[in-house]
């Protein structure tokens, strides 16, 4: 019985490291902004979202921007150069607003942010799309 207990520990940390660390507590944030965290790429990404939008969204939508980082990841685990590209744009800012719009470069203050629309990240099911939507804005920050 220990023996299965091990090996479904080992199971589980195996998978959450495959699909990425997702937290996200809507109770940390700023005078404007919820802020929630995404470990994917060898690396913690920060993700902001206005308090204009319901903090239970804002939870779901890094958990399913999380999802979606993970499958990324593991997709590209041997693909360097690509990953080095997508780990220097999950450098810049992140954030999360109100609407349906799916993931684009912005622009805030000068600097290139990439921006996802709430509703396009609960209304995706698959974490596969949202990657792949990702995916190709990466030559956009360099």
């Amino acid at each position: 019985m220990k023996r299965i207990a091990k090996i479904l520990t080992i199971t589980v940390i195996v998978a959450v490291i495959a699909v990425g660390f997702v937290g996200c507590d809507p109770e940390i944030q700023t005078e404007h902004h919820y802020i929630g965290y995404i470990y994917a790429f060898e690396q913690t990404i920060k993700v902001e979202g206005y308090k204009n939008m319901n903090a239970g969204d804002f939870k779901t939508a890094v958990e399913k921007l999380g999802e979606a980082l993970g499958a990324l990841d593991s997709a590209t685990v041997s693909i360097l150069d690509v990953r080095a590209e997508v780990k220097k744009m999950l450098g810049h800012k992140i954030e999360i607003r109100v609407g349906n719009d799916a993931p684009a470069v912005a622009e805030v203050n000068g600097e290139k942010i990439l921006a996802i629309g709430v509703g396009y990240l609960l209304e995706t099911d698959d974490a596969e799309t949202i990657g792949g939507a990702i995916y190709v804005l990466r030559l956009s920050f360099e």
